[in-house]
């Protein structure tokens, strides 16, 4: 094999296993003061996954590729660094710095625009935003906005808010050139969802904005294919997690600067909200986190969604699979929701485990308070569980 047919090798593992692998930030956490701060380091409970990190070949393969990454074109080394990150190899980190390296040592200007992109995205999702090659790249991105295809311009948004660099002026300037024509009409499903996400995360939703969420919101609502379904029918239950919470904190900025959630925003998290009653089997820990956090902060919900939220939540707790910051959000979110009526049997197991003591050891500040708030909320106060 030469080092094309490594990369493609490498390239086609993370394809395969990327529903496998550990999952995008974006499903991992929330941001800023109202939720867990993990950022997608942990590493990913799947068998397939882990056996593949583990095989002697596979290995062989990182090493070696690791080893030539000077000597790839830029094409080779966008698509090692996307299959790098999709792969949890930064944890590698013999990877990250010969990654850094090459990149920093390619020059900006042989890069396509896909591959500027990918490059990008790939460092973020690997909490390499503060490398002395993300720069770089970022600046030669913005000079070549205008050149950009909306899915393109939808993975820098993405890459910019996944490494925290806000910087409004290039948002602006992205945001203008995604609007402009009928780019937003053509943005992919997930790509739409990604572009909401960037917002969020960034906790960026100015008045300027409104027009751009409004086109995205009639782009996911609008029915396609020969079945005239709406586009968001065709996200998987993952991305309708991340974008019932990106929605929600839309919504919830609007409501702070007083302008409300009607309109788009309102219809977009009301049909979000209609498609998680009918999603398939049990929500992942991390769905389910993001469905009930981002309904919150929308004040918005359903009986239909409460229910399977509740159900959902019961099943995992009894499981052991919901962690302490995926119960504190539940909880919230159903006290924000329902008041003094959120769901007793789900606060009963939260009890239970406050009383056993693991579970604060586990919490932060943050997460222990929003369980006394829920539980002050439902009006239940158990003198041995405040007392803990």
């Amino acid at each position: 094999l030469n080092e094309v047919n490594r990369v493609t090798a490498l390239h086609r593992c993370a394809k395969l296993s990327r529903g496998a692998a550990k999952p995008p930030r974006e499903q991992q956490q929330h941001t800023n003061q109202e939720h867990r701060k993990t950022n997608a380091s942990s590493s990913s409970s799947s068998a397939g996954h882990q056996s593949l990190l583990l095989d002697p070949t596979f290995r062989q393969l990182v090493a070696a590729i690791r080893d030539e990454l000077g000597a790839l074109s830029a094409l080779g080394l966008a698509n090692a660094a996307w299959a790098g990150a999709v792969l949890g190899l930064e944890r590698w980190h013999a990877w990250a710095a010969a990654m850094e390296a090459a990149l920093v040592a390619r020059p900006v200007g042989e890069f396509k625009e896909q591959e500027l992109t990918s490059a990008l995205w790939a460092l973020a999702k690997s909490e390499m935003g503060s490398c002395a090659a993300f720069a770089p790249l970022l600046q030669e991105a913005w000079l070549r906005l205008g050149r950009m295809r909306p899915n393109q311009l939808a993975m820098l948004v993405l890459a910019v808010a996944e490494a925290r660099v806000h910087i409004p002026e290039l948002m602006i300037d992205a945001f203008e050139a995604l609007e402009a024509g009928d780019g937003v009409a053509q943005l992919y499903s997930n790509s739409a969802v990604s572009v909401l996400y960037a917002l969020a995360r960034l906790s960026y939703a100015p008045p300027e904005v409104d027009g751009l969420v409004a086109g995205i919101v009639e782009r996911l609502l609008r029915p396609e294919g020969e079945q005239r379904r709406p586009a968001l029918e065709s996200l998987s239950p993952r991305e309708v997690g991340v974008c019932v919470w990106a929605m929600g904190s839309i919504a919830r900025q609007r409501l702070a600067s007083g302008r409300g959630v009607e309109g788009p925003v309102r219809s977009l998290v009301a049909a979000l909200l209609a498609r998680v009653e009918n999603l398939p089997g049990t929500l992942t820990p991390m769905q389910l986190a993001n469905v009930a956090h981002g309904a919150g902060m929308a004040q918005m919900s359903t009986e239909g969604m409460l229910a399977r939220v509740e159900r959902d939540a019961l099943r995992l707790s009894a499981d052991g699979a919901l962690q302490p910051g995926d119960m504190a959000h539940v909880a919230w979110a159903l006290a924000t929701l329902q008041g003094s009526r959120a769901s007793p049997r789900f606060l009963a197991a939260l009890e239970a485990q406050l009383a056993e003591g693991g579970f604060l050891a586990q919490s932060n500040a943050y997460e222990t308070t929003l369980c006394a708030w829920a539980l002050v909320v439902a009006g239940r106060r158990r003198v041995d569980v405040f007392a803990r």
